[in-house]
């Protein structure tokens, strides 16, 4: 039988209700504002929106193509961990032989979670960033949790497709996203982790076996136990 390779991209998942990129964005500006608010609300809403609309600004002063780039919460999530291992006296890395050429600016001052204003550091960006991912890693779980209620339809309709292309094709999925779509519309697809005791087999990636999905970039839902999340915040 003929093989047909899926690659399930960004964006794949928005008609079952999960968020988009641009979505998460608005979210994490949302979730920075109940910790990392900024004392002088002129400068920016909180530490998220300061940090990208900074990015931003020295993108537009630096650019040296015509080529627009866009910013995405991953990016930022990243800038998040960079600043932080460069800037922390506290911890002693290899990281910090890099501030001997870099200098950073001033950053701005913040209204914690405990209502201290204090100049933000890198703590705080370590800080935000584990807030923020652990706000998105619930969400888009309580999301996976109702798909088969709330998109019943929309997963009855992508079945039958691809039960019509499986008449002709194996079929193979490299998945881009984080949720539980595609196995919640093909349940039997490999992941290569063992449904029953989670472990990841490696040996699925080196057999000619089909009827898979790889998560890419990995995925939220495989530590669900069959009553949701391991934790609910």
């Amino acid at each position: 039988m003929k093989k047909l390779l899926i690659f399930l991209g960004a964006g794949a998942s928005i008609e079952f209700g999960m968020p988009s990129v641009n979505e998460i964005d608005k979210l994490f500006e949302i979730w920075a504002s109940d910790c990392y608010r900024l004392k002088n609300k002129e400068e920016s809403k909180n530490l998220y929106t300061w940090l990208k609309e900074t990015i931003n600004k020295h993108r537009e002063n630096n650019a040296k193509t015509k080529i627009k780039y866009e910013l995405n919460f991953e990016t930022l999530l990243f800038t998040m961990q960079i600043i932080s291992s460069i800037s922390n006296e506290e911890n002693i890395d290899y990281s910090k032989s890099l501030k001997a050429f870099i200098k950073l600016n001033q950053f701005p001052e913040i209204i914690t979670r405990y209502s201290e204003v204090k100049k933000a550091d890198g703590i705080d960006f370590k800080d935000m960033q584990a807030y923020l991912t652990d706000k998105l890693l619930i969400y888009i779980r309580k999301k996976c949790l109702t798909l088969n209620k709330d998109k019943k339809e929309e997963l009855n309709k992508a079945k039958q497709f691809f039960t019509d292309l499986k008449e002709d094709y194996d079929l193979g999925f490299v998945n881009l996203n984080y949720d539980n779509v595609l196995l919640s519309i093909l349940p039997d697809l490999s992941t290569g982790f063992n449904p029953e005791n989670g472990e990841f087999d490696k040996t699925e990636f080196y057999n000619n076996k089909w009827n898979f999905c790889y998560h890419l970039h990995g995925s939220i839902h495989f530590n669900m136990t069959s009553e949701g999340p391991l934790f609910i915040i």
